[in-house]
């Protein structure tokens, strides 16, 4: 049985997307959005980790840091084909998605923010009165982004083999 369940990664997203749509604009709205942005994140991140092999209890212990999560899917691999041969690769290309939210970050600026003074979190988000992070938009983006990602290799993802990058 897994732990970590990407559905509920898309329902999060869903929810954001509707406070997004029907906010005014204020703070409340903008929290809730990048809290449930970053949630689901953390979730679909945990749910392709327990996918490619990680046992949940090393999960587990990388709590609510996104940035050490994506640090892990370089020790995942993917496939890709060249040429019409198929290679594995090491899963790092999560971090170069762009976020489409019209700006120029990626998938790996915003998950790894705080390295560059957002607020940590998920307590700096969810508590007080304000924060420092990319636009609630972007965070959203980002979210879909790391879902889109998670569907395209969910059967596929894999801890990196003994043969590294080898073709099979």
């Amino acid at each position: 049985m897994t732990v970590y369940n990407m559905d509920l990664s898309e329902k999060l997203v869903s929810a954001a997307d509707a406070v997004l749509r029907d906010s005014d604009g204020d703070f409340d709205s903008f929290q809730a959005v990048s809290y449930l942005s970053l949630l689901a994140c953390e979730i679909a991140m945990k749910a392709l980790l327990e996918r490619a092999g990680f046992p949940p209890e090393t999960i587990r212990k990388r709590s609510h840091n996104l940035s050490l999560l994506l640090k892990d899917f370089c020790d995942c691999e993917v496939p890709f084909v060249i040429h019409e041969e198929t290679h594995w690769v090491r899963a790092t290309d999560i971090r170069g998605k762009p976020i489409q939210s019209g700006t120029s970050g990626t998938v790996g600026q915003v998950l790894e923010g705080e390295s560059r003074g957002a607020s940590k979190y998920p307590n700096q988000i969810r508590y007080g009165t304000q924060y420092s992070h990319f636009p609630p938009g972007a965070l959203l983006e980002t979210a879909k982004q790391v879902i889109t990602w998670g569907h395209q290799h969910w059967d596929s993802i894999r801890m990196v083999q003994e043969h590294g990058s080898s073709n099979q």
